[in-house]
């Protein structure tokens, strides 16, 4: 699978997003509990519009791991970026 990732990275580094979405996609068929590639995953939604898939492939990641913080504020911006201002906020308490 690692190399399915950083091949996945590598493309949605040079802007082809379709190619990192591919490999990506393959990334979580073979190793599917790996956050960041589901993170991965959601960037490139975002990048293509998809708002909605980004914020499920994000809560996907925070289902895994739920200190990524990149995908607490990448979902949050996904959902700000679709209008659902009320959804960006969320509050945790402390444990």
């Amino acid at each position: 699978y690692r190399g399915w990732f950083s091949r996945g990275m590598a493309n949605r580094q040079k802007g082809r997003i379709d190619e990192a979405l591919r490999d990506l996609l393959e990334t979580v068929k073979r190793e599917p509990r790996l956050a960041a590639a589901w993170d991965g995953i959601g960037n490139c939604r975002a990048g293509k519009g998809d708002f909605d898939g980004a914020i499920l492939e994000y809560s996907a990641v925070l289902k895994l791991d739920a200190k990524f913080a990149l995908a607490w504020g990448r979902r949050g911006l996904s959902k700000a970026r679709k209008g659902d201002h009320d959804g960006v906020l969320f509050v945790r308490g402390f444990e």
